[in-house]
């Protein structure tokens, strides 16, 4: 779209030379956005069930073995293989149906990454 515009703009109001010299940065522009338009395309969604995956939650009732989590503001039926106490961080392993898999939630340390999103949606 930027080349076009400018393509019009510059024989509209540039003399030959000038109009290469302002062609050139546009068209090496365009070149760059089709090229991220379509690695981007190539990228698959994540939606549903699946996205939910690995992220964070927090435990309202203790779960030993079966309890319930919120992860990104919606409760959940859970299943830990570990008893996990009421406001421990978990993170979702596995979906079975409507009941979530999860583990404790390892602390961040020197070096690690914190996860995404707490589920109250505030990053710590």
């Amino acid at each position: 779209m930027i080349f076009a515009i400018g393509t019009a703009l510059a024989f509209a109001y540039l003399d030959m030379p000038w109009r290469i010299v302002a062609l050139v940065p546009l068209a090496a522009i365009e070149s760059l956005d089709v090229i991220l338009w379509l690695r981007w395309r190539k990228r698959r969604s994540i939606t549903g069930i699946e996205a939910l995956v690995g992220m964070a939650g927090r435990a309202l009732t203790d779960i030993d073995p079966e309890g319930q989590i919120r992860v990104k503001g919606q409760i959940w039926q859970a299943h830990a293989t570990e008893p996990l106490e009421a406001g421990e961080l978990v993170v979702v392993e596995e979906v079975e149906g409507l009941r979530m898999l999860v583990s404790r939630r390892e602390p961040a340390g020197p070096g690690k990454l914190l996860a995404p999103a707490d589920p109250d949606g505030i990053v710590r």
